[in-house]
């Protein structure tokens, strides 16, 4: 196992299941011969990536997220300009936010939480707007906004006994899935002005999530029934919802990745064999499925930017993860932290990536610890 999110939330509505949601995912990946250079980044003066000019020959430059005390760190959400939001723990195993900006980082927890989630990868807004859901001393599950200045809003749908917020739009609207008494999760979108829209992709489901916002507020989610199988949906924000999968699927995952401009999301589906393949969408409802590469054991698609970028990884039959970044033009480059571990288990695991192409997420070094990463073109 990587990384595991100690939530409720979307990892109990999914119990049983293989892949998906926040649970943690066991990935494997052959790491590449060339290496990008580890950069550090100096807090003091502000050097580094931010800002700076690579020559058109400069290889991607990597740099080490890992806030003060931090015992494991995964960035999960990065906005075009360049902030990123995740989590980390803590040396009791207690899990905070945080928000690294040029270097500088800032943790958070909203008032009465005993363990501190963001969202996803589009769980920052352009403005700095964080969206996420943490855990109070009854273990009750609070939606949270926090605003750039830091100030903490809980959001929680009227009558729910459990909330999730994921994404959230440059307008202010949050997209996320809440609990209202029993086992069934259902999808909000939540608006600026604090009212709530709630929605299930169809009658019957037992799990629903708005998991990708754009900047409408149109959202991109998944949803399953009693069989437990994943299915994508997507709803406009006057309400319409339009059900599909990938053509010959077992199960199709939204990730909970951007939904971008012109109505595209990607994740990754399941087939007949069992074997795990990358797709985009497109706002047409055109469906393109991609492999990493050839001869991979599983891609997992997990971030588009508005560009129609994606991010990711795959693994192969050694489970040590490669991260992968697939051009809008369906040319795929594949990748690793050059400070990742070669042994199954360890490696690099993509989470988002942004307009510029700035791409974050977590590794996992030769002695198991696991540390945030931001690559820059």
């Amino acid at each position: 196992m990587r990384h595991t999110r100690n939530i409720a939330g979307k990892c109990q509505a999914s119990a049983g299941l293989v892949l998906g949601c926040a649970l943690a995912l066991s990935m494997s990946a052959l790491p590449v011969a060339a290496k990008g250079y580890s950069q550090i980044y100096d807090l003091q003066s502000g050097a580094g990536i931010a800002g700076s000019t690579l020559p058109a020959d400069a290889k991607p430059a990597y740099t080490t997220i890992d806030p003060p005390g931090s015992t494991g760190t995964t960035p999960y959400g990065i906005n075009d300009k360049g902030e990123i939001a995740g989590n980390y723990l803590d040396g009791s195993g207690v899990s905070h936010g945080f928000l690294w900006d040029k270097g500088t980082i800032t943790s958070f927890d909203p008032p009465g939480s005993i363990n501190t989630q963001v969202g996803d990868s589009g769980c920052i807004n352009d403005k700095g707007v964080i969206v996420g859901y943490y855990g109070d001393s009854t273990g009750t599950w609070h939606g949270y906004l926090r605003a750039a200045d830091g100030t903490i809003t809980t959001i929680d749908p009227l009558g729910s006994t459990g909330t999730y917020a994921y994404e959230i739009n440059d307008k202010g609207m949050v997209g996320g899935g809440y609990f209202a008494g029993t086992d069934v999760e259902h999808g909000f979108l939540r608006d600026k002005d604090g009212t709530f829209a709630t929605f299930d992709a169809v009658n019957g489901s037992i799990f629903t999530a708005a998991a990708g916002i754009d900047k409408e507020g149109d959202v991109g989610g998944e949803y399953y029934t009693g069989d437990g199988l994943r299915h994508g949906f997507v709803r406009t924000v006057g309400g319409t919802i339009t059900l599909f999968n990938v053509n010959g699927s077992l199960q199709t995952i939204v990730t909970d990745s951007h939904l971008t401009s012109k109505g595209a999301l990607t994740g990754y589906y399941e087939d007949g064999s069992g074997d795990w393949h990358g797709y985009v969408r497109e706002g047409n409802g055109n469906i393109t499925t991609f492999d990493a590469r050839g001869d991979t054991n599983g891609t997992y698609a997990e971030d588009i930017n508005d560009t129609g970028a994606i991010t990711g990884w795959y693994e192969k039959s050694n489970q040590v993860p490669l991260g992968f970044v697939r051009a809008a033009n369906g040319k795929i480059t594949t990748f690793r932290d050059p400070d990742a571990g070669k042994l199954a288990g360890q490696g690099t695991e993509p989470e988002g990536i942004n307009s510029a192409g700035w791409i974050e997420g977590n590794f996992e070094d030769s002695n198991g610890l696991i540390h945030g990463f931001l690559r820059t073109p």
